[in-house]
């Protein structure tokens, strides 16, 4: 019997549940170190129903093994995997896995020193499990997702600790950030910081004027969308050493024809995308807007669920300096005129892709200009 399953290992590792699996590897040092080296010779993502595996009976050493993807709810998975010695491991994803501060302290012992990606996201970290992350030894890490973890505001203090030379990307939405930003001091942890992803995380004025700090000049990604951002932020923001600024979402905050005027003052040369959806702007706000130097912009999202743009803005509109323009959305504007369609159809944008709005109150008149407009531009 055991020298026909010695003969498959493949076809359980791939077919028999995990406990089941777990209760053989119990009975059989032979079928164990023959699990071990299959699994040892199978590079790629161990699948989350596996866990047991890890933690009953095989050794620790996985060299092939560059992903892995668990969902886990105990403390002993947990120290099996950060003590799992995985000399190849890449991506580490434990979303969704109920880990709490005392989980990280035990994750944090783990030795990997080719991971880049690591997902966190939706377990309940708080505030001790982000200062057991200041202990890491990960210096390839190049990517983290944090959102959902039930934050308090310090744990931003305590990020910036951490020694992670290579991170390009951090995600920490969905928690509750108010802290007395004031008071954070610049950091110098992570120089190659491209993308930062801070959206419902009750941002407000201090925050902004915390992150426009000279910290992170190699930023390229910017979303503070749904916080509690004021115009006060917006000229905090503007001031911000970030030359290599492509994309800025401020939709779902607080802005008002003052923050725009504040906005198109930003020396960002390269920025390709802006997103301002929901936000309460006047008609001559959005008029102020279309004076943006931004000679790289691709992709503009502005409106508001009642908001009426008429013959004035769209005349603005048509007549800026954005050749590069490639998406335009007034998906929640109403445009309430046959004219401002004809208008939109004299708008030279030569690589337009995609234009998205909501058309009410038109009639026949317009139909030919807006047909126009699409087989000119899409």
């Amino acid at each position: 019997m055991l020298s026909e399953l010695l003969d498959h290992v493949p076809q359980l590792w791939e077919h028999l549940p995990s406990s089941s699996l777990s209760v053989l590897l119990g009975t059989s040092s032979a079928l164990r170190q023959k699990v071990h080296d299959y699994v040892s010779k199978v590079s790629g993502t161990m699948p989350a129903q596996d866990i047991s595996v890890l933690v009953h009976g095989l050794p620790d050493t996985y060299p092939q093994l560059t992903s892995l993807q668990l969902t886990i709810h105990s403390a002993a998975a947990i120290l099996k995997v950060a003590h799992a010695r995985l000399p190849l491991l890449e991506n580490l994803d434990l979303t969704n896995s109920n880990l709490t501060g005392a989980g990280i302290r035990i994750l944090s012992q783990g030795r990997w020193p080719k991971l880049k990606t690591l997902n966190l996201a939706v377990n309940k970290i708080a505030n001790d499990g982000v200062s057991h992350l200041r202990t890491t030894e990960w210096p390839s890490l190049s990517s983290i997702n944090l959102s959902d973890n039930r934050f308090g505001g310090s744990a931003i203090r305590l990020l910036l600790c951490c020694k992670w030379p290579a991170l390009q990307t951090l995600c920490l939405s969905n928690n509750s950030l108010d802290y007395d930003w004031g008071e954070l001091p610049v950091s110098t942890e992570w120089p190659q910081l491209r993308e930062l992803v801070v959206n419902r995380c009750e941002l407000s004025h201090q925050a902004a004027r915390a992150l426009s700090k000279p910290m992170w000049s190699h930023l390229e990604t910017l979303d503070l969308c749904d916080n509690d951002l004021c115009d006060s932020a917006v000229r905090e923001l503007v001031q911000a050493p970030w030359p290599l600024l492509k994309s800025l979402s401020l939709s779902d905050n607080h802005l008002q024809t003052e923050g725009v005027s504040f906005l198109i003052t930003a020396s960002w040369p390269m920025m390709e995308q802006m997103y301002l959806m929901n936000i309460d702007l006047a008609e001559a706000a959005l008029g102020q807007l279309c004076k943006a130097k931004w000679p790289s912009l691709k992709r503009l999202e502005i409106g508001q669920t009642k908001m009426k743009f008429g013959l004035e803005t769209i005349s603005h509109l048509i007549n800026a300096q954005w050749p590069l323009l490639e998406h335009l959305s007034l998906r929640s504007s109403v445009l309430t005129a046959t004219d401002v369609v004809t208008q939109l159809s004299k708008g030279e944008w030569p690589l337009l892709k995609t234009l998205q709005a909501s058309l009410l109150s038109l009639d026949a008149s317009c139909l030919l200009p807006f047909a126009l407009l699409c087989c000119r531009r899409l």
